[in-house]
């Protein structure tokens, strides 16, 4: 929706419908923080609240900040089968 706003030059209108999926995304991701399609849409949304001109420099923080989150979570979820690797590679089943 927000999109569709922006390019019919209601840039006002377009950011206020990008806040309205940003805060829908924020409780969704509080529900469920593993989810990894969740945090990708913040970003997005967040670069897009960016161009159309809001908070660029806020928006890319926080943007950077879910990243990091989540390549911290992508690590440690894939840290258990690289041990199990491991513990097979040296006969310990």
């Amino acid at each position: 929706m927000g999109d569709t706003l922006i390019a019919q030059k209601k840039i006002d209108e377009g950011i206020a419908s990008y806040h309205e999926a940003l805060a829908l995304g924020d409780k969704l991701i509080a529900l469920d923080p593993r989810n990894q399609i969740g945090r990708a849409t913040l970003q997005i949304l967040l670069v897009k609240l960016g161009l159309a001109g809001e908070d660029t420099q806020q928006r890319l923080d926080r943007g950077a900040e879910i990243l990091k989150k989540r390549e911290t979570k992508e690590n440690s979820q894939s840290r258990p089968s690289l041990d199990r690797n491991r513990r097979y590679q040296q006969g310990n089943f």
